[in-house]
This record gives structure tokens, C-alpha cells and sequence, in this order.
């Protein structure tokens, strides 16, 4: 799970609120820290939460779509083609 949100109350918060129900979550304070965590060699994350007013000029819908472009995926998924 990717969780966005610029404020680090929020973050923290909804970060251990989603680790204690069992969600494996990286925390992004910007839409660029969320950028270059989707092109880690890691597994990609199956959710994204994004804040709805992010400080760097973007809101929330605008991030989560630019994010949802680059968000690696096998294209033989039916579920993701």
C-alpha cells in the first residue's frame, strides 16, 4: 500500500492504524516521494491512499492519476491489462 499525505500527524497515524490491521504500507510526504517509490525494485503496491490537498501544488485526484500511469504492472494480468 502506498499511502500519501504531506502532513506527518496524518501519516503517522493512518500508517499505524493500516500496520495494525496488517497492511504493509510506504509512506510518501510528496507526489514526487511517491513517484520514485512506484520505480523501486520492490513489490509494487496494490493500493494507493493519497491526501486530497498535497502542499506541492497537486491535489490528491491529480496525483493518484499520474501515479496510477507509472504504476509498474505485468500486462498479461487480466485484472490490470
Amino acid at each position: 500500500m502506498l499511502l500519501v499525505e504531506d502532513d506527518p500527524l496524518v501519516a503517522s497515524t493512518l500508517n499505524f492504524l493500516l500496520t495494525r490491521a496488517g497492511a504493509i504500507t510506504t509512506l510518501a510526504s510528496s507526489h514526487a516521494e511517491a513517484m520514485a517509490s512506484l520505480h523501486e525494485p520492490t513489490t509494487p503496491p496494490e493500493l494507493l491512499i493519497c491526501d486530497f490537498d498535497l502542499d506541492d501544488a497537486l491535489t490528491g485526484p491529480m496525483s493518484s492519476g499520474t501515479c496510477a500511469s507509472a504504476w509498474p504492472h505485468d500486462p498479461g494480468d487480466p485484472d490490470l491489462g
